[in-house]
């Protein structure tokens, strides 16, 4: 006799002989064992459907946030707030660059010193004469150099909050990029002074 259990065919095993016992035995293993495999398939595809979803609402965040910074560029640009749209043409470099790091895992050394300068721009307009910046750069050429996306900007960023933004005095970024012994050399210093409460 066939019955219904949990949604899986099965045969009641109530046979006298040891054949179709043995076969009642075989065929509810075999519908068990099916049963399983669809449930796998079922969750997998679900699980895939989710990621799907998932890489969809990654995509449409940044181009939204993307085409609202570039709106209120455009309207500070025709206002003549030209501060206001450097401002956000810089936080729109640093957004992109950290939306797009899986995309292009290399770049030069040139995009990743602009990331740099964007978020040193930014920081600038913040903290004022609080900050200063130096970029020295021994060889035009070492700018070609490809290195990991987004290598430098949070080191330099870590410099900035960590040693100029709790201080009371001033600070000075100095970023050199060098050539040392076959190698491109990308250094990060900080030159504090300090003022001492009243």
């Amino acid at each position: 006799l066939l019955s219904r259990r949990q949604r899986q065919m099965c045969i009641r095993d109530s046979f006298q002989t040891m054949e179709l016992h043995e076969l009642s035995r075989a065929f509810n293993g075999m519908t068990e064992q099916i049963d399983y495999l669809v449930h796998e398939v079922y969750e997998k595809e679900i699980e895939v459907k989710k990621a799907e979803l998932g890489f969809l609402q990654s995509q449409i965040n940044p181009h939204f946030l993307f085409n609202t910074f570039a709106a209120i560029g455009t309207r500070a640009k025709i206002a003549g707030q030209e501060e206001i749209y450097r401002m956000i043409r810089a936080i729109s470099t640093l957004l992109e660059a950290g939306f797009r790091s899986s995309e292009k895992a290399l770049v030069e050394i040139r995009k990743e010193m602009e990331y740099v300068e964007c978020y040193l721009y930014i920081q600038k307009e913040r903290f004022g004469e609080k900050l200063q910046y130096e970029i020295k750069i021994e060889d035009e050429e070492l700018l070609n150099c490809q290195v990991p996306r987004l290598c430098l900007e949070p080191i330099v960023e870590n410099a900035v909050v960590h040693g100029i933004e709790p201080k009371m005095g001033t600070g000075t970024v100095i970023i050199t990029i060098v050539l040392e012994q076959d190698t491109v050399c990308m250094i990060v210093e900080l030159s504090l002074i300090h003022i001492s409460e009243p």
